[in-house]
C-alpha cells in the first residue's frame, strides 16, 4: 500500500513533464500556430513551472513559492496556458503537502481556465487532480465520479496518456477500497493505454499496482511476476527510487511467500532483494525510505531469529529516524527563509505598483497643469488682441473728428487747452 502511495505522488510529477510529449504531431501543430502570439516571457514561466515540479516531493513550499512566480508572470503578460499549468502545479504542491481544501481551490481555477480555452488535455489532468485530493480525503466515491468524467474527456480526444494515467488511479482507489479484482481490471486498462502511448513510467507502475493487487489476494507468484516485469522497466528508465521500491516489493513478496510455505529458501530471497533495495534508496538520499526499509529487514531477520543482527538493524533504522527528525527541523528553518523571501518579493512588487500609480498620479496632474496655462495663455492674448483692436478703431474714430493735435492732446491729458484765434473761417458743406 506504501508503494502505491508513492506511485500515486510521482504520477502527477511524470504526467506533467510527459505532456508535451503525449499530445503528437496534432499537438506540436498547434502549438506552432500559436508560436507568433507567444511572448518571449513565456520561456520564464515554464522554467518557473519546472522548478516547482522538482521541487514538489522535496520541498512543497518552495514548489508554491515558484508556482505563484510563474502565475503572477502568465497573468502580466496574459499568457493562459501559462495560468492553466502554474495553477496545476501549485495545486499539486499543495496536495503533496497535504492541504487539500486549497489544493481543490486551485485545481478548480486550472480547470476553469482550461474549459475556457477548450484545453481537453488540461481539463482531464485537472480533473484527476482533483479526483486524486478527494482520494486523499477518503472521499472515494466523489473520486470516481470525477476520475470518470475525466476518463471520458480523455476516450472522446484519444489521449492515450491520460487514459493510462486515470485508468491507473481507478485502480488505486479500488485498491483502498479492498476491491482488488476491480483494481486489477483498471491496471490492465491502464497497461493496455500506457502500452498505445509509449510511456514506459505509466507501464511500470501498472505492472508494480498489478503485483500488489496480487500480493493482498495471497497471490504472490502471480505478484513476483509483474513486479520483476516493473524492474526490467525500472532499469531501463534508470529511475534509483524505482528501482529501490520494486525490490522492497518483491522482498515483501518473497516473505509472503515465506509465510505460506516456510521454506527457508523464500527468506533467503527476502533478504537479498532487501538489500539490493536499500542500497538503492541511499542513493536516493531519502532518509525516510531508508529507514523503513532498513527496519523491515530487520523483521525479516527477526523472523528467521537471527536476533543480533535485527537488533543492529533496528538500531540503525531508529538512528535515521532521529536524523530525519533533525531533517525536518533544517527544512522547517528553510521553510520560514524562503516564506520571508516570499513576503519580500511581494512587498516588493506593491512597492513598484505604488511607485507606478504615484508616477501616473503626477503624470496625470502635470498634464492637467500644462492644459490649464494653455488655456490661460490663450485666453490673455486672445484678450490683448480685442483690447488693441478697440484702441485703435477709438484712435481711428478721434482723428475723423478732431485735428491731430487736439486728438494727441485728450490721449495724453485727457483734456484740451482753449486757443484764441484772432480770424476764423466757417465752412458749411454737405456730403452727399
Amino acid at each position: 500500500m506504501k508503494k502505491l502511495a508513492i506511485q500515486l505522488i510521482v504520477l502527477f510529477l511524470v504526467q506533467f513533464n510527459g505532456f508535451a510529449q503525449q499530445q503528437g504531431q496534432e499537438g506540436v501543430d498547434s502549438l506552432q500556430l500559436l508560436l507568433p502570439n507567444i511572448h518571449e516571457d513565456t520561456s520564464l514561466v515554464n522554467t518557473w513551472v519546472k522548478i516547482s515540479i522538482e521541487f514538489k516531493n522535496v520541498n512543497p513550499d518552495s514548489g508554491i513559492y515558484y508556482g505563484n512566480l510563474a502565475l503572477e508572470k502568465a497573468k502580466n503578460i496574459k499568457w493562459l496556458p501559462g495560468q492553466i499549468h502554474a495553477l496545476s502545479t501549485i495545486a499539486s504542491n499543495y496536495s503533496r503537502k497535504g492541504v487539500f481544501e486549497k489544493a481543490l481551490s486551485t485545481y478548480n481555477q486550472s480547470t476553469g481556465l482550461a474549459r475556457e480555452t477548450g484545453d481537453s488535455a488540461s481539463i482531464a489532468k485537472g480533473l484527476l487532480g482533483i479526483s486524486t485530493v478527494y482520494r486523499n480525503l477518503g472521499d472515494f466515491k466523489k473520486a470516481i465520479k470525477i476520475a470518470n468524467e475525466g476518463l471520458l474527456i480523455s476516450k472522446a480526444s484519444g489521449d492515450k496518456f491520460q487514459m493510462a494515467s486515470t485508468y491507473n488511479l481507478l485502480g488505486i482507489i479500488a485498491m483502498g477500497q479492498e476491491k482488488y479484482r476491480e483494481a486489477l481490471n483498471h491496471f490492465d486498462s491502464s497497461l493496455t493505454a500506457a502500452l498505445a502511448s509509449n510511456n514506459l513510467t505509466i507501464v511500470a507502475y501498472s505492472y508494480s499496482n498489478s503485483g500488489s493487487a496480487f500480493a493482498n489476494l495471497g497471490d504472490f507468484s502471480k505478484a513476483l511476476e509483474f513486479q520483476f516485469k516493473a524492474l526490467e522497466i525500472e532499469n531501463q528508465l534508470g529511475d534509483n527510487y524505482g528501482i529501490a521500491t520494486e525490490y522492497g516489493s518483491i522482498s515483501e513478496d518473497y516473505m509472503g511467500m515465506y509465510r505460506q510455505q516456510l521454506k527457508p529458501a523464500y527468506i533467503d530471497s527476502a533478504i537479498k532483494y532487501s538489500e539490493i533495495g536499500i542500497t538503492m534508496i541511499r542513493k536516493c538520499d531519502d532518509l525516510l525510505d531508508l529507514s523503513i526499509m532498513t527496519f523491515s529487514l530487520s523483521e525479516i531477520y527477526k523472523t528467521k531469529k537471527n536476533y543480533q543482527k535485527a537488533l543492529e538493524l533496528f538500531n540503525d533504522a531508529t538512528i535515521l529516524k532521529d536524523s530525519l527528525f533533525s531533517h525536518d527541523s533544517q527544512k522547517k528553518i528553510r521553510e520560514i527563509e524562503l516564506k520571508q523571501q516570499e513576503i519580500i518579493h511581494d512587498n516588493e512588487i506593491k512597492i513598484q505598483e505604488l511607485e507606478i500609480n504615484r508616477q501616473k498620479i503626477f503624470r496625470n496632474f502635470s498634464l492637467a497643469g500644462i492644459a490649464i496655462l494653455l488655456l490661460f495663455v490663450i485666453i490673455v492674448v486672445r484678450q490683448r488682441n480685442r483690447v488693441k483692436k478697440e484702441k485703435a478703431r477709438s484712435e481711428e474714430l478721434l482723428l475723423n473728428i478732431l485735428p491731430f493735435e487736439i486728438a494727441e492732446e485728450l490721449k495724453s491729458t485727457g483734456t484740451t487747452t482753449a486757443k484764441d484765434f484772432s480770424e476764423v473761417t466757417v465752412l458749411f458743406t454737405d456730403f452727399k
